[in-house]
């Protein structure tokens, strides 16, 4: 069955790619070049460079499910983990938004999971990503009423007012920004003045200086928004923030669609790798926007 499905996909993959095979097997090399690094530089180009290979792969991993039905993604899945055959929806086995009137300290206090953790290390991560408190706070709110319009398909969106508007937007969301901006300034208001490792004699300063190639080389000040904006930089925020919510989106329908739970590895993997992914994105994608020259 499962060698069935995949030789099907492989098949159908290749008569529908042909074209986009020959593009990456004549640019294949463009990986390892120089200009392929990408905005970032530490702690080694070579690590961006991996990073941008597997963002193709996993396009391509993308295109090559695409040719396979549901049923053969659950095979395959299930050959990855034979545990998912008894996986349940979240929905199936949870209520939300019971007894919203119902408020007390227990119940609040309840909330505050990993999962409520994550959520607030995920915005900080975001806030490092886009550097700018406008744009942060804007999708952290229109989240909130995606997740109103899409309710009636994922139950797991319904939720008691004072968990979205206390404990999602102001708490956790605007915990997660203020972090994440706060290191931002820190960063932009440090000296950067980097010395070779070979010009430190202590080895305290050794270590440091090996610790801090972790760290970025340069601090680029952002400034998504400017009142001479033209109509195409307009566009492109508006266009970059439909984007994070359907990125965000499809997290939450995959896992409905193909039944497994949000601690599962193929999750938070997937939000890793996105996440990775999106860094060098982010940068390039505001370059784009604010440098004409580009």
């Amino acid at each position: 069955m499962l060698f069935s499905c995949v030789v099907t996909g492989i098949i159908n993959f290749l008569l529908s790619n042909l074209l986009l095979l020959q593009i990456l097997q004549k640019y294949k090399k463009s990986l390892m070049l120089p200009s392929s690094t990408g905005p970032f530089t530490r702690p080694h180009p070579a690590i961006w460079r991996i990073v941008f290979g597997l963002s193709v792969l996993y396009f391509l991993f993308l295109v090559f499910l695409i040719f396979l039905n549901w049923d053969q993604v659950k095979t395959l899945m299930y050959w990855l983990d034979p545990n998912l055959r008894y996986a349940t929806r979240e929905a199936d086995i949870m209520e939300y938004a019971v007894n919203c009137t119902t408020i007390t300290w227990e119940r609040i206090l309840s909330h505050f999971d990993i999962f409520a953790f994550g959520h607030f290390a995920g915005w900080a991560m975001k806030a490092l990503l886009i550097r700018s408190y406008g744009l942060c706070w804007t999708i952290s709110i229109t989240w909130e009423l995606t997740e109103l319009f899409f309710m009636h398909l994922l139950p797991n969106f319904a939720e008691c007012w004072w968990d979205q508007v206390i404990l999602d937007i102001l708490l956790c969301n605007g915990g997660g920004i203020w972090l994440g901006m706060t290191v931002c300034r820190f960063l932009e208001m440090r000296t950067y003045h980097w010395a070779s490792i070979k010009e430190i004699h202590s080895t305290t300063g050794k270590i440091k200086r090996a610790v801090l190639q972790f760290t970025p080389a340069s601090w680029t000040y952002v400034r998504w928004f400017d009142p001479k904006s033209s109509f195409q930089r307009l566009a492109g925020i508006y266009l970059f923030m439909i984007l994070w919510q359907l990125t965000e989106l499809n997290t939450f329908f995959l896992k409905h669609i193909f039944v497994f739970q949000a601690s599962h590895p193929l999750s938070w993997c997937r939000i890793l790798l996105i996440g990775v992914i999106t860094a060098p994105t982010v940068r390039q994608y505001y370059a784009y926007l604010t440098d004409y020259s580009v």
